[in-house]
């Protein structure tokens, strides 16, 4: 069998297949037609209006209410800094989380994925690898999670599957002890 009169084949079976499914949607597509109410009792429903109710979720690690970040740090930003746990980059960032009001701050307010955190013990020791990124939200964003005005936001958005194998290797040094050296006599 040529190539040709293969090619011509298929395409008269798909042909045949896009006429068939034409014909079958078609008497589908004139009932719904039909039964579309007439104008007269479209007006009568627009006096009745039904409810819309949408629904869904806040995007990992997002802030109660839309203020938006002053600062955003990617994972290579955080990098750049060198250090080696979250304490560790707090007391680098502080310039940027120290509030321009200056009445007494005792620091930023630390959220995790945007949640409260009873304090920065809980998560200080974590490597920075385990940061997605940090953003640093206005004083305004501390009064919706029950802080005072005079404290900037940090937002720490962890990675959700983050492994770590670390590997610690000690050894100690051990002091020579003095022996007695013998001399040539």
């Amino acid at each position: 069998m040529s190539t040709s009169s293969f090619a011509s084949r298929r395409s008269l079976h798909s042909s045949i297949a896009l006429v068939l499914c034409a014909l079958t949607y078609a008497p589908a597509a004139t009932a719904q037609e039909a039964r579309q109410p007439s104008a007269p009792a479209a007006e009568t429903d627009a006096t009745q209006q039904e409810d819309i109710v949408v629904t869904g979720q806040a995007l990992p690690g997002s802030v109660v209410g839309d203020i938006p970040a002053e600062n955003r740090l990617t994972p290579a930003d955080i990098a750049a800094y060198g250090v080696d746990s979250v304490s560790d980059l707090l007391d680098q960032i502080s310039d940027q989380t120290s509030s321009i009001q200056g009445r007494g701050s005792s620091g930023p307010v630390v959220l995790v994925n945007g949640k409260r955190i009873s304090g920065i013990n809980e998560i200080g020791d974590l490597p920075t690898e385990t940061i997605a990124r940090v953003d640093i939200l206005p004083e305004e964003v501390a009064l919706k999670y029950g802080y005072s005005a005079t404290q900037k936001v940090v937002n720490i958005i962890l990675r959700r599957r983050f492994r770590a194998h670390t590997v610690s290797a000690g050894g100690a040094r051990r002091p020579m002890a003095a022996a007695a050296i013998p001399t040539a006599s």
